[in-house]
Parts: C-alpha cells; sequence; structure tokens
C-alpha cells in the first residue's frame, strides 16, 4: 500500500505547479503541440470507413432526397446478422464424427480371458483355500477389480445358482459357464459401442452421428449407443437378467467387468470442425446484384430495410475500390480525417486560448481534458462496433466535469466539440447530436440550480429528462416504430442514470492524480473541524478570527463578479495557517497590547513575517492541501513592501545603506481573481481594524484606497481582474464591513427626546448606504 501511494505521490508531483513560476508562453507551446498531435492521431483511428459517410443520412424510415443510382455492379452483401444465422444453420446441419475402435473391445476382452485362466487355474491347483485366496487378492490388485475376501471366495465354490437353470431339474452351473456368460456380456457392450462423452455432451446436442468404421462413415442414431454411465447400467441390468436374485453372481461379475469398460466410439474433434469449416465456407455472403445504372431509391422516397443493406454493399463496394486506387487516395483520406477532427476542435482550442489562457497554458489541466475526450470517444467506438444503441455514450461526462473544475462556459464548449467528433464517429448522425446537445444543456442548467453535492444526484433528472424529451421528439418527427422509439427512450434514462456515477468517478481520480481542486475537495477542506483550522484556532485564535472575516469577504467579492466563490472562501480559511508558529508576533493575537517587535530589529521582524508564507506553504504541503490552495498562501501578500518596517528601518539608519528589496515578501503576485480577491479582502480586513470610529465615508475610503495601492504597486500585474470587477469588489468589500462595524452615516445632533427615533433612522439608513 505505502508503494502505491509513493507513485501516486511522485505523479502527483509530477503534475503540480507548486510554487514555481510558470515559464513563457513559447516555451510551454511545445507539450501542447504534442498533446494535440496524440489525440487527432488517436481520434483518427476510431474513424469508420470513408464510404461509410457517404450515405449516413439515410437510415431506415427516413426519406431520401436524392436519386442513387449504382455506379458499377456490386454484390448485395447479407447483413451481419442474416450471415451469422445462415452459417449457424450451416452449422446445425454437421453431424459429430465419432471413430469405432475395434482394438479397444479386442483388447478388453483379450484381458478378461486371461483374469479368468487365471483364476480358473488357481482353482483347480492342489493348495490350500488361503494360498490360494491370497493369489486371487494379487490378481485383483493388478487388475483394479473391487473384491472383498469373501467375494474371493466365491471363486472356489463349485457351482452357482442360474435364473434360467432354475426351471431344470439342475439349478447349479459351473464356473466356467459363469464365466461364459459374463464374457458375452461384455461382447454385447462393446458390439453395441461405448462413447466417450456423455451424451448430453455431444457438440449441438444432434440425435445423429457419424461414426467411422472400416473406413467407412455410417450415420447412426445417438440414442442406440451407450456413454460410459449407461454401459455400466447395462452390465448390472443383464447380470441380473442371468442369475436369481442380487448376490455374490451379480456382485462378483460387475466387479470383473467394470474394469473392462473402455470406450470404443472416440469423438473426432478435428474431423468435425474440419467439416463445420467447410460447411461455413459453403455459405454464400451475397444475397443478390445490383447491375450498372440500376435506380437503387428514387429521390423522396421512403427508404426500407432493403435499401440499406443494398447501400451497405455499395459502400463496401465503394471502400475496396478506394484502397485499390493506391496509397494517394488513402493519404488524402487520412488528411480528411485529421482536417475534420482538427475543425471539430477549434471552437475548445480557441475559446480555450483567448478566454480561459490560464486552463490552456496548464499542461495538467489540458491532459485531463483531453484524457476524458479520448475516453469518452472510445467509449463511443465500443458502441458502435459492437452494434449497441448510440444514446448510451454518456456525452454529457465531459461538459459536467468541467463544469464542476471550472465552469459552464468551458464544460459546454468543450461539449460542442466532443458531440461533433461523436456525430462523425457515428456516420454523420445528426440525431446524436442534436440529442447529446440539448442533454448536455440540461445538465448545465442542473448544476445552475443546485448547489454542491445535490448537484450530481439531482441532475439525474434533468438528463433523463432531457434524453427522454429530444429522443421522443425525433422519434415523433422521423415516425419511428413504437418499439424502437421505447428502446432508444431506455437507454436515455440509463444514461441519465450512469452520467452523474462517472462524473463522480472521474472527480476522485482528477483530484487524486492531477491535483486539481474539485468543489467536492473544496467542501471537505471547508470543514471546520479540519485538523488545521483546529490548530490555528486553538494556536493563533486572533488569527483564526481574521481568516473568518476575510473568507466572509472574499466569497461575497467572489460572488458579485462571478469567479468561484467557494474556492475564495477555503483559500481564505489557509491563507495565514503560517501564523500557527510564533503566533504572538502578529498584532491581531497580542492581547495584552505588548508588542514584541519592539524589541527587535526590522530586519528581524521582516524575517519573521515572511517566514508565515514560508511555514505555512510547508504545512500545506505536510497535510497535502492542493495546490490551489497552496496559491493563497504564496499570493495573499504577493510581493508587496512591509512599509511599516521598512519605514521604522529608515528612522534607524541612513536611507542610503538600507535595501528596500529587503523588506518586500519573497512571494508570487495573485495570478487568479481568487487569489486577487484574498489578497484585498486581506488587506482591507486589517486596515479596517485600526480604523477608530469607524463610519461610511472611512471604511468607502480605506477599501478604494488600499485597491488603489495594491494596482500602483504592481500587485494585481499579473491577476486577470478588470478595472469594472475591482469597483464591484470594492462595493461587496463595503457592505460586509459596514454591516460587521455597524458604521452610520453622521447626523447632526438632536433633542433628546427624540434620541431612539433618531437611532432607528440611522440604522436604517445605514443599511441603504451599505
Amino acid at each position: 500500500m505505502s508503494s502505491i501511494n509513493n507513485l501516486l505521490s511522485k505523479f502527483r508531483q509530477h503534475f503540480s505547479r507548486g510554487d514555481e513560476k510558470k515559464s513563457d508562453k513559447g516555451q510551454n507551446l511545445l507539450p501542447k503541440i504534442i498533446l494535440g498531435v496524440i489525440f487527432v492521431g488517436v481520434t483518427v483511428l476510431f474513424f469508420p470507413h470513408s464510404a461509410s459517410y457517404r450515405f449516413a443520412n439515410l437510415s431506415e424510415g427516413s426519406v431520401s432526397d436524392q436519386e442513387i443510382i449504382a455506379p458499377f455492379t456490386f454484390y448485395i452483401m447479407k447483413g451481419e446478422n442474416e450471415l451469422k444465422r445462415d452459417r449457424e444453420k450451416a452449422i446445425q446441419q454437421v453431424l459429430p464424427v465419432f471413430i469405432r475402435d475395434d482394438s479397444v473391445a479386442a483388447q478388453a476382452l483379450k484381458k478378461f480371458d486371461q483374469i479368468i485362466t487365471d483364476i480358473l487355474t488357481i482353482r483347480i491347483v492342489k493348495e490350500p483355500d488361503t494360498r490360494k485366496l491370497m493369489e486371487l487378492r494379487q490378481i485383483a490388485k493388478e487388475n483394479n477389480i473391487i473384491l472383498s475376501d469373501k467375494n474371493l471366495e466365491f471363486f472356489l465354490r463349485s457351482n452357482i445358482v442360474s435364473r434360467h437353470s432354475a426351471r431344470s431339474k439342475s439349478s447349479k452351473i459351473d464356473l466356467e459357464r459363469y464365466f461364459q456368460i459374463l464374457r458375452g456380456i461384455l461382447e454385447d457392450i462393446y458390439t453395441v459401442g461405448i462413447l466417450d462423452i456423455d451424451k448430453k455432451d455431444i457438440p449441438f446436442s444432434h440425435q445423429q452421428i457419424l461414426v467411422q468404421e472400416n473406413g467407412k462413415f455410417v450415420e447412426q442414431k445417438a440414442k442406440y449407443l451407450y456413454d460410459l454411465e449407461e454401459a455400466k447400467t447395462q452390465i448390472v441390468e443383464k447380470l441380473r437378467a442371468h442369475f436369481q436374485e442380487v448376490g455374490d453372481s451379480v456382485k462378483v461379475g460387475y466387479a470383473l467387468l467394470i474394469p473392462m469398460l473402455k470406450s470404443n466410439i472416440i469423438y473426432d474433434s478435428n474431423e468435425t470442425q474440419r467439416r463445420i469449416r467447410a460447411a461455413i465456407a459453403q455459405v454464400p455472403i451475397v444475397k443478390g446484384t445490383i447491375l450498372k445504372g440500376e435506380r437503387i431509391i428514387d429521390s423522396h422516397q421512403r427508404v426500407t430495410k432493403e435499401h440499406v443493406e443494398i447501400l451497405h454493399s455499395l459502400a463496401k463496394a465503394l471502400e475496396e475500390r478506394e484502397a485499390s486506387g493506391g496509397w494517394l487516395k488513402l493519404l488524402l483520406n487520412y488528411l480528411g480525417r485529421i482536417a475534420i477532427v482538427i475543425i471539430a476542435l477549434l471552437p475548445l482550442t480557441i475559446f480555450l486560448l483567448r478566454q480561459r489562457p490560464t486552463i490552456f497554458w496548464d499542461d495538467r489541466l489540458l491532459i485531463m481534458i483531453t484524457t476524458t475526450m479520448l475516453f469518452l470517444l472510445f467509449l463511443t467506438f465500443i458502441v458502435l462496433h459492437y452494434g449497441l444503441s448510440k444514446f448510451v455514450v454518456p456525452v454529457v461526462v465531459l461538459p459536467m466535469v468541467l463544469t464542476i473544475y471550472f465552469d459552464s462556459r468551458v464544460g459546454f464548449v468543450s461539449a460542442i466539440s466532443l458531440i461533433l467528433l461523436i456525430g462523425i464517429l457515428c456516420g454523420n448522425d445528426l440525431d446524436i447530436v442534436i440529442v447529446s446537445v440539448f442533454a448536455t444543456t440540461m445538465a448545465l442548467t442542473s448544476l445552475s440550480f443546485f448547489r454542491h453535492r445535490k448537484r450530481l444526484a439531482n441532475s439525474v433528472l434533468f438528463i433523463g429528462g432531457g434524453y427522454l424529451f429530444s429522443i421522443c421528439t425525433l422519434g415523433l418527427l422521423r415516425q419511428i416504430p413504437l418499439t424502437e422509439l421505447l428502446q432508444h427512450c431506455g437507454n436515455g434514462v440509463i444514461n441519465g442514470i450512469l452520467t452523474p456515477i462517472i462524473t463522480y468517478g472521474f472527480i476522485m481520480f482528477f483530484d487524486s492524480i492531477f491535483d486539481v481542486t474539485s468543489e467536492f475537495k473544496l467542501l471537505e477542506l471547508s470543514d471546520m473541524n479540519s485538523p488545521l483550522l483546529k490548530m490555528l484556532a486553538v494556536r493563533a485564535p486572533g488569527t483564526y478570527h481574521h481568516s473568518l472575516l476575510v473568507s466572509n469577504l472574499s466569497e461575497a467579492a467572489a460572488e458579485a463578479i462571478g469567479a468561484n466563490a467557494l474556492l475564495a472562501k477555503v483559500g481564505a480559511y489557509y491563507h495565514d495557517i503560517g501564523k500557527i508558529f510564533m503566533p504572538e508576533y502578529f498584532v491581531e493575537n497580542q492581547q495584552t497590547g505588548k508588542n514584541p517587535h519592539d524589541k527587535l530589529s526590522p530586519w528581524v521582524s521582516s524575517l519573521i513575517l515572511v517566514n508565515h508564507v514560508r511555514k505555512g506553504i510547508e504545512l500545506a504541503e505536510e497535510h497535502k492541501l492542493p495546490t490551489a490552495i497552496k496559491a493563497f498562501i504564496m499570493e495573499h501578500h504577493g510581493q508587496s513592501l512591509m512599509k511599516y518596517f521598512y519605514d521604522k528601518a529608515l528612522r534607524q539608519k541612513n536611507s542610503k545603506s538600507i535595501n528596500e528589496a529587503d523588506f518586500h515578501y519573497p512571494g508570487r503576485r495573485p495570478t487568479t481573481k481568487e487569489t486577487g480577491i484574498v489578497m484585498l479582502a486581506d488587506s482591507v480586513e486589517a486596515f479596517s481594524r485600526s480604523i477608530k470610529e469607524p463610519n461610511v465615508g472611512k471604511i468607502r475610503n480605506a477599501v478604494r484606497g488600499i485597491i488603489d495601492e495594491r494596482i500602483r504597486s504592481g500587485e494585481l500585474d499579473d491577476c486577470p481582474l478588470t478595472v469594472k470587477e475591482l469597483t464591484i469588489i470594492a462595493e461587496s468589500f463595503n457592505k460586509i464591513l459596514l454591516g460587521v462595524y455597524h458604521a452610520r452615516i453622521e447626523y447632526p445632533v438632536q433633542q433628546e427626546p427624540i434620541e431612539p427615533k433618531v437611532t432607528t433612522k440611522k440604522s436604517k439608513v445605514s443599511l441603504v448606504e451599505s
């Protein structure tokens, strides 16, 4: 188990961004090209034959929009099911072949005669019975004859009771006659024949078989032959027919004859299989001929099953002609396939490059997207190969996964590219395109209606309903038979049930392998009882309270601009976990009013502040926090200046001897909207606590001033936040802070008697202003 965990850890590290800066776009372009070539190459392998596209729009029940004339003479090929059915019929006509081996009976009778001779010899030799009994035991052992000493003494008697002799004056027969009767029974069994397999195991359950005797094949009924168990039963019946009662004569006879039984009619598997292959080869694979110039179907004519079979045969004939046309035609065909895959991928590629560059330039995320797409394309290939319904392919898995990780726009655009490719794989099938687009729309709608874990469960109704509605609509339009329509609807419902399950599986896989953070992972990290947050609450309660306020500010701001509010909230929870170490050196944890930095040089103080970022990253790695959360720890101060300690250093020394770089955080500037929001929320919340007698004006000025200062210092240069979004963020901060500090607009002083009413009005006005 430990080795598996180590392997997964190395794999995650390989795909993790860590705290390294990204390479420039030119350097990152090569992996994208390689990934694109692999994707296009693999997808092309899933394509059906080129001729399949020429008549892909003509299915049974549809109406032909063109007249189709045979361009050359070709055969009408039997369908796969029809050919399989005809071959099975031919196989059923093949009789299993057996070989009668006469040497088996001869050897058995010879062995039996030798045993009888030995017994009779012992019987007439003048020796004590104990000596004779010992010799009889030896004979029984050598020939696998199972008899007790009492039964062996039977051979030493002079007479045996016979059922037939009982009717005469003498009811006794001698031992020689007894052995002759046994030999006759054995000859009769071998004359009929003993099969080497049970009758129920005869291939194809045939009643008739072919038995080769003396070089000739003779047809016989299997019921007139014995298998081994039936031969044993026949011995018992024949012994009872010859002797009066089931006594020693029957038991001894049975014990003597059973070891002599061997199969003398042997199943010839090789000959039977040869005859089967010959029968299959004789089944014609064609059932008719279409002559050159013959009309296959007329314009505006309804397509029947026979039309479809003829068109499939024409497609195969065209394909064979193309294959024999040389390498140039084959090359052009593959170039066409490559081109159509690239065209289908262009919407997604352009969208990611222009609208979601952070996804496009992240190799992990591109591998995640292409892996999901290739899985679904492979599943489509398998479904088509085995003749299953195209509506069971869980196309909606891709947009659901990407919507959960990114947003609905990424999910929808990726779905368009995937659906185009699946439509092409299905032979330019417009039905699957329409149904999949509608099901995708319904799925993404369900994800926008419901929050968190309930979203996947509730999406079953939306996806299943989307499939049902679109399939029924197409069924009515094309007048599909009711039974076929119900079957398609059932497949759509199954798809709706399986899609959320498969989606959840992909999310669990990607969370563990690619170090990406899903909504489910964020919900798990948002648990306030997690070890890190509990440790923060105990060791640095002031920082813990500060993190909660920052998370509230961040969540509200992210929701206001349409960013990932849950990510911003959880990132804010963990952004200051490094303050667990040396918490007393941070002002929010100083309960006594004494500041330990007063006794330290500004250089040492700056190192302590920087250390909380480094320690935070170490804690995050120790507790296996995802990269997305570590980014908040690394970026929430960016490369900002620790102004208080820098000013303190300037007052202590000559400004020319002080290096300003010593007082800058060595972190990374915010690279996402969410980390940029947390940086601003962290600064705003910290500054707001220092405002004396806060009111609307002071809070608004403070928020605006902090945002302006971050813009001027370049801390937001790498962040995709726009000026409009920053304005919305500032308003969101103002609302939260005004609520937290109960700031009120200042009114002129009024007379004492109406003070309570003024207070109420102030509160209401305050809420309106905020």
